[in-house]
């Protein structure tokens, strides 16, 4: 995991590999799948550590300070 530090506030970063079909580009159900099983990792990540996800007003105002 990589950690950053932004405005004061550390984050932390997570990159995660998966190998797709020769058919990603072109098959419809291929592409559902994969989002399908990213939304069920990031959904039983979230719910290990809700700790690590903010809510949008903050997300929002860190967002308006980096412009």
């Amino acid at each position: 995991m990589i950690q950053r530090e932004l405005l004061g506030e550390q984050y932390f970063c997570l990159v995660a590999m998966k190998a797709v079909s020769q058919q990603f580009a072109w098959e419809v159900a291929e592409r559902v799948y994969f989002c399908f099983d990213l939304m069920l990792m990031l959904r039983a990540m979230l719910d290990e550590c809700p700790d690590i996800a903010q809510d949008r007003a903050d997300a929002t105002a860190v967002g308006q300070a980096l412009s």
